[in-house]
């Protein structure tokens, strides 16, 4: 999903294949394709369980994944949407006049323009 001027679009997979290269096959030369695949799935394997990331507060995926649904079975049904609030509360105030519109009204502008023509 990359698109024109936006190099931030394909950052997490360039991450994980970097990290790929680096960690598990540099300088690593294989006899035949099936052992590196299976290099790899072991690689990968370690990185989702094993492998401490610095993002989820140096713990694996799995543990975090893991952490994060038990969090959420504490919670009411309506857990999801509380959740993305908590997310969006710092934005709100940037934000006023999509509150609390309820009606189909909010995309109409009583704002006149004028031109220089």
């Amino acid at each position: 999903m990359s698109r024109r001027g936006n190099c931030w679009d394909n950052g997490v997979a360039e991450t994980l294949f970097g990290s790929l290269k680096v960690e598990r096959l540099h300088g690593e030369q294989f006899p035949i394709v099936r052992v590196a695949k299976d290099a790899v799935l072991d690689w990968l394997l370690w990185f989702n369980r094993q492998r401490m990331h610095s993002t989820l507060n140096y713990v694996s995926p799995a543990q975090y994944e893991q952490d994060w649904k038990q969090k959420q079975q504490g919670r009411g049904t309506d857990s999801l949407l509380e959740s993305m609030e908590e997310t969006m509360k710092p934005f709100l105030p940037l934000f006023p006049q999509t509150l609390g519109t309820a009606s189909g009204d909010s995309h109409t502008s009583t704002a006149t323009t004028t031109t220089g023509i």
